[in-house]
């Protein structure tokens, strides 16, 4: 079987929510005909339910570096149809990364829900791979922007309920 993509960043028996949607350009008036799309930014979401114990791990990489940009990653309630818990990564300004370390968070579930993990987020990125904020810049964002932008949605959610 093919792994997903991120199924190698996961510890073994975690599901894998893979997000990688971006583009340049201008998306407005809910039309995106007019944006270059490109998977240039990751997140990599890690979900695992043990009895109880929901446990979800996150990371990201892109191209170059990210300014004004939140990440999310989420342990969604599929019984309920919403967010059981959440957690964030906000970088302000220009920040000099392109890659977040590993956030590791858990929470207690109920017993009678099914649950699953998943990623999302909006900002924008430098697309040219140096130390400086310059060039053409890229962006991504998440379900609900995209469909006011017409845009690709940054989201993923593990396919299974645990």
């Amino acid at each position: 079987m093919t792994q997903p993509p991120g199924a190698n960043d996961c510890p073994s028996g975690y599901a894998v929510a893979f997000a990688n949607k971006s583009w340049i350009g201008t998306a407005t008036h809910g039309s995106a005909a007019d944006v270059t799309k490109y998977n240039e930014i990751n997140g990599y979401g890690c979900f695992l339910r043990s009895g109880n114990t929901g446990y979800m791990r996150f990371r990201w990489d892109a191209v170059g570096k990210v300014s004004a940009t939140s990440f999310y990653y989420q342990i969604y309630d599929c019984t309920a149809g919403k967010v059981a818990a959440s957690w964030n990564m906000n970088y302000s300004g220009t920040s000099l990364t392109n890659y977040g370390t590993a956030m590791n968070k858990s929470v207690v579930l109920s017993a009678t829900h099914k649950y699953a993990g998943q990623v999302t987020g909006s900002g924008r990125y430098s697309r040219a791979q140096s130390n400086v904020w310059e060039g053409v810049l890229g962006y991504f964002t998440t379900p609900s922007g995209a469909k006011s932008l017409g845009s690709p949605a940054w989201f993923s959610r593990t396919t299974l309920c645990r």
